[in-house]
């Protein structure tokens, strides 16, 4: 009930880890836990890179609803867990090809709080930054994420760099290149160019990226956070995925 009441969904299912070096996940086990075997022996390094440590965690989960594994492979949720559900920033770029060049160009005169050496261009990165959010990206992460799913095309039409020695291999950001990025800049900066840059191509974003009207905040619940989520600027509005064939992604 406190979950419910505080993120608008009941829960149907719960996992933890035990390591079994050190416990044996007894006390688990008399609670109703149920053992599913174990990890990969991964673990976290740097962002969304992962290290062998050799040490395979013990994976339990709990049904916390009759019939919750049943309910969560339904094609449909029911509605008390539809609201659990979050569009993942995939599948689809939210623009078409000349708006993402339009969208690049604008970015790239908000001022880069980096030195001048950079290989990506600030303009390269805040319209990637610009996109994810705009396709629900709510962490760096899932920005970063975001970025390797470009196409050759995609990264070349937002002026990314090409590699040393390749053909049409086009590099796009890490997550520290993100990180830097999105802790040093000036947040104000940014939301005014992007509310700008909305508001000049409102007759030609795709229907639901019109916002009606909406633009992303930049106070109260506007961008409140240098770290690691820009989670406030977005909307609470939904994205169509009203574009081309070419526009998918990989």
């Amino acid at each position: 009930d406190h979950w419910e009441q505080s993120f608008n969904y009941r829960p149907l299912v719960a996992e933890t880890f035990t390591d079994p070096e050190a416990f044996a996940g007894t006390c688990y086990k008399a609670s109703g836990w149920i053992p599913l075997g174990f990890s990969a022996g991964n673990q976290r390094h740097y962002a969304d890179y992962y290290q062998t440590n050799n040490h395979p965690k013990k994976l339990w989960v709990k049904e916390l609803a009759p019939q919750a594994r049943e309910k969560a492979c339904q094609p449909l949720l029911d509605p008390e867990q539809q609201a659990g559900t979050v569009a993942a920033p995939n599948g689809v770029l939210p623009l078409p090809a000349p708006m993402r060049r339009s969208l690049f160009e604008a970015l790239r005169h908000v001022p880069d709080p980096r030195a001048k050496n950079n290989r990506f261009r600030i303009g390269a990165v805040l319209a990637i930054v610009a996109m994810a959010v705009l396709s629900g990206a709510l962490q760096i992460t899932e920005v970063a994420r975001f970025a390797r799913r470009l196409q050759p095309r995609q990264r070349s039409q937002l002026g990314l760099p090409r590699k040393r020695g390749s053909s049409g291999f086009y590099q796009v950001p890490s997550y520290s290149v993100f990180y830097q990025v999105l802790t040093r800049l000036d947040p104000e900066d940014f939301v005014r160019t992007l509310n700008q840059w909305l508001a000049e191509h409102q007759d030609q974003l795709p229907r639901a990226l019109a916002m009606d009207g909406k633009m992303i905040r930049d106070e109260g619940s506007g961008v409140t956070s240098r770290h690691s989520t820009f989670s406030s600027l977005t909307s609470d509005s939904h994205f169509s995925q009203e574009t081309s064939r070419e526009d998918s992604f990989q």
